[in-house]
């Protein structure tokens, strides 16, 4: 924040602690139930997340297919979804086909679509519809995946750094329900780690991070973010989540803690790359969706990516898996 806005902060910190007990109850709520709310939610808020993106475009003059892009990512978020249901994973197999069939048709359909467009830079339209669509579809609905995950795999059966498995015939009812506990982990961990990077960075900051992308960040706000993110993943895991493994959640505080300041940075590069300041103002005191969840964008698929890996390296059957 500049000097010269003194008044500005507070209004600005008060509306933020508004839309946080709004947002963070509902959102609570829709992670505890799961399923097609939850999936709902998720495909909403990414359309949101890629109307914002492709606003980003069009303030470098570019023109993106907003409307297709949008009705692939929501078409995406399906497939995952319904992949998601699947008790082994030929279903995550097929729904991963079936996405990469989808993208295909869509790269071709975009790029065959600028024939008819007569708008100036054709190959950044493509390139821009198509790079926000994987961005935000295929990263941001790796939560819808986490969320069900637990249909296929129990990351709860052993305390060791890769977790064992059920056999692979056991029944849906048999296997518990870790994902919405795991996200809410998970969540809180992230808001964790922002908050107090925002809070000590602007109290104690110093030492600049990347000055050339957000002058703002500081090490000594994301020091103090990577330690309030181990510390509240771990502490959130050992209440909700007690026989996870403590190896595991310091893995992903430190995925959480690394990985969150970098997808910042990121968002920061293409709004400054596009000369605005914030994504749009759909979140009184937080800018806009991309404002608030671009530190998630990259932590959930590097999360996800961990736990199907590890899945996979406990399973000494999992090289013919698909073949049963």
């Amino acid at each position: 924040m500049s000097e010269s806005t003194n008044s500005k902060p507070k209004s600005s910190l008060t509306y933020r602690w508004l839309t946080a007990l709004v947002a963070i109850p509902l959102i609570v709520l829709m992670l505890t139930i799961g399923g097609i709310p939850f999936a709902m939610l998720v495909g909403a808020s990414a359309a949101m997340l890629l109307w914002e993106f492709y606003m980003l475009g069009k303030a470098k003059q570019l023109s993106p297919h907003t409307i297709t892009g949008i009705v692939v990512l929501l078409i995406h978020a399906t497939i995952t979804y319904l992949g998601s249901q699947a008790m082994r994973l030929q279903g995550l197999g097929l729904s991963l086909v079936s996405s990469a069939g989808l993208f295909i048709i869509y790269i071709i359909g975009t790029m065959l679509g600028e024939l008819w467009r007569k708008r100036s830079n054709p190959i950044e339209n493509v390139a821009f519809t198509v790079f926000g669509t994987a961005y935000i579809g295929i990263f941001f609905c790796c939560l819808i995946s986490i969320r069900e995950m637990y249909h296929y795999v129990n990351i709860l059966e052993t305390p060791s750094i890769v977790p064992s498995l059920l056999s692979d015939n056991a029944t849906i009812s048999s296997m518990p329900d870790w994902g919405g506990h795991f996200l809410i982990c998970l969540f809180f961990s992230i808001w964790a780690c922002d908050s107090t990077a925002y809070f000590i960075g602007k109290k104690f900051g110093k030492t600049k991070l990347w000055a050339r992308i957000s002058p703002k960040k500081s090490w000594e706000g994301s020091v103090a973010g990577l330690i309030a993110a181990l510390i509240m993943i771990i502490g959130l895991l050992k209440i909700l989540l007690p026989t996870f493994s403590l190896q595991n959640a310091i893995i992903i505080g430190l995925i959480v803690g690394v990985i969150g300041p970098l997808g910042d940075l990121t968002e920061s590069l293409f709004k400054r790359d596009a000369g605005i300041k914030d994504s749009s103002s759909i979140l009184p005191g937080h800018g806009g969706m991309l404002d608030r969840f671009d530190s998630m964008l990259l932590i959930v698929p590097i999360v996800y990516i961990y736990l199907l890996l590890t899945y996979l390296v406990a399973n000494p059957g999992f090289i013919n898996f698909f073949e049963k």
